[in-house]
């Protein structure tokens, strides 16, 4: 089982500064191959080849839509 660690920021603009604890968690899990940042960005913004800042409302739009359907 994958293992996706997710962690929500105010900013409009994160960069791969905001991420710190994320890659403590995939250095510690090697499981968690990707991660996510959810903020208040309006498009997606690829921090590295495994780390994406995605929009709070994308995130939850696209998780609601899987969770319902």
């Amino acid at each position: 089982r994958e293992l996706i660690p997710i962690e929500v920021k105010y900013s409009k603009r994160p960069t791969l500064s905001h991420a710190k604890h994320l890659r403590t968690f995939m250095q510690e899990y090697p499981k968690a191959k990707r991660a996510f940042i959810v903020a208040q960005n309006e498009h997606d913004i690829m921090l590295d080849a495994a780390m994406i800042a995605t929009s709070w409302k994308k995130f939850l739009h696209k998780t609601l839509d899987t969770l319902l359907n």
